[in-house]
């Protein structure tokens, strides 16, 4: 069986992109087009698609959730056992998209990979509900 979506196809210009509308910087920017996601009532505005490479050259993608962001960089947190972080170990290579479909816009970001301090991680683990520890 196979299928054809050629047809398929819709205009997107729902968030639109004036010169005037752009930010100083790229995390300013971001910023500004996570607020009007957020404003929007988007499901999930900081759902991220992380995307690493495992030890045999392998893509991967998954969806993590942006917990921080600053001129250092997006910051999520991971199980330091978790495939993705065995993942980021081997190559700290990454790509992030923020899908945020309904507004017609999707960004991209594209980096390396570093751990926070021990004591970050711990601060942000003891901060989590009982059951999400234990998960």
């Amino acid at each position: 069986m196979s299928a054809n979506f050629e047809n398929y196809r819709r205009e997107y210009t729902a968030g639109g992109l004036a010169a005037a509308d752009l930010r100083e910087s790229p995390i300013a920017q971001f910023e500004h087009w996570l607020e009007q996601a957020i404003k929007a009532g988007l499901s999930d505005p900081t759902a991220m698609a992380l995307s690493t490479i495992d030890n045999e050259g392998r893509p991967w993608q998954r969806i993590v959730l942006l917990k921080g962001l600053s001129d250092g960089g997006f910051v999520f947190y991971t199980n330091f056992g978790s495939d993705k972080a065995i993942a980021m170990d081997a190559n700290p290579k990454v790509s992030l998209l923020f899908p945020w479909n309904e507004l017609d816009r999707q960004v991209i970001v594209g980096g390396t990979a570093k751990r926070m301090s021990l004591a970050e991680s711990a601060t942000y683990f003891l901060s989590r509900p009982r059951e999400s520890q234990i998960a």
